[in-house]
């Protein structure tokens, strides 16, 4: 029976991934799950073995993401199908125009039920853990502030922008707004040269995310200290775990980061499709 999700269905997710994909970001999940604008379930038996979840990616194009999974067990039987033409109307009832997604594929690669729907590949990802020692590290930061917003606004686009542009993201050049950054701010680390930022990062659920270096200060170290303290920050929060995602495009972050103690943990692959409506 394929229904709505409901409050207490996150749980039983949870079960269902833990039990067959085994190690997942579960705090991403559940933000997927208790932030979906449309969410199905496939339950059998009281026992949840498929769902699909829509976030909203970028609400002025009218762009979202699904994530959808299949329990191995249930998979040829038409179920996938059944749940993703759901999506599909509701995507279409909603006029939205874009759908992206993302494919794990270090173990079981199911990227060709969504390419024979019309998906095309758009870049792949690796996921990594830290796997060295201890770090100190005494990096003098500061915590995001409003009024920093332009400066950080515009470090933040230049040094995404040739990464953007070559994977074909759309904008090219794109930031969080004001309102965004403000509910992260506790999260988000800079580090300035009097009132000019030379990087930053944020810092959350044991992730080293948005990490940047203003492009004039590339090249002069700045990079590694601030990864560095990263690292040290989640030690000395006694952090079971931390983890980074990065795209395979970009090959100097990886050479930086392995040289820093992460390893290759999970490969990712992303999917896009243009929705006629």
């Amino acid at each position: 029976m394929i229904r709505e999700v409901i409050k207490d269905d996150g749980y039983k997710i949870k079960e269902l991934l833990s039990r067959e994909v085994g190690d997942f970001d579960e705090a991403n999940l559940e933000e997927k799950i208790n932030s979906n604008i449309y969410g199905i379930v496939y339950e059998d038996n009281d026992s949840i073995q498929g769902f699909a979840a829509l976030n909203m990616y970028n609400k002025k194009l009218k762009k979202v993401e699904i994530l959808l999974y299949v329990a191995e067990a249930y998979r040829r039987r038409g179920i996938g199908k059944e749940v993703y033409l759901k999506i599909l109307e509701y995507c279409n009832n909603e006029n939205i125009s874009n759908i992206i997604l993302e494919v794990r594929t270090e173990k079981n690669d199911t990227s060709k039920f969504f390419i024979n729907r019309g998906f095309e590949k758009w870049y792949s990802a690796t996921e990594m853990d830290y796997n060295g020692g201890k770090v100190e590290n005494d990096l003098k930061v500061v915590n995001y502030e409003e009024k920093y917003y332009e400066i950080y606004k515009n470090a933040y686009e230049d040094a995404f922008l040739e990464m953007r542009q070559a994977l074909g993201f759309n904008p090219p050049r794109d930031c969080y707004t004001i309102e965004e950054l403000g509910t992260m701010k506790d999260n988000i680390f800079m580090l300035l040269d009097n009132e000019d930022i030379i990087g930053a990062v944020r810092l959350h659920d044991n992730e080293i995310d948005d990490f940047f270096i203003n492009q004039k200060y590339q090249g002069q170290g700045y990079g590694r200290k601030l990864f560095k303290f990263s690292i040290s920050y989640y030690q000395k929060r006694n952090a079971e775990k931390i983890f980074l995602g990065v795209a395979d495009w970009n090959v100097r972050g990886i050479k930086l980061y392995k040289s820093c103690g992460f390893v290759d943990t999970r490969k990712i692959s992303a999917y896009r499709i243009k929705l006629s409506n």
